[in-house]
């Protein structure tokens, strides 16, 4: 998959599966706008890893957008839901893509709170 193409791979796994628990009534305590952020926040990682030069700022870009969703998930609980395993999956799939080498480890767990 190209980097470009992650972008879909958002809107598609994990603002839209949001938009559905949403729609669904589903008590989450989050807002529309709250996944929209979420949404906003992985595609300025593609942006960020599609600018990326080597390891070390691909590495900075991981932990860039890690921090921005601690933070929007501490609002607002928006990746207590199906959603976090689309997140992790995109972060670690997006970033092999940008050429950090193959690992099979959480390269968000250094800095993931959720």
């Amino acid at each position: 998959m190209q980097l470009s193409n992650w972008r879909g791979e958002i809107h598609r796994e994990v603002t839209g599966l949001l938009r559905e628990l949403l729609a669904e009534g589903i008590e989450s305590g989050y807002t529309l706008e709250d996944a929209r952020a979420c949404g906003a926040v992985l595609n300025a990682y593609v942006e960020a890893l599609e600018k990326a030069n080597g390891q070390e700022e691909i590495l900075a870009a991981v932990r860039e957008a890690v921090t921005a969703l601690n933070e929007c998930n501490e609002r607002t609980g928006v990746l207590k839901t199906a959603a976090r395993e689309s997140v992790l999956g995109i972060l670690q799939g997006a970033a092999l893509e940008a050429g950090l080498r193959d690992t099979e480890a959480d390269i968000t767990e250094d800095w993931r709170t959720w």
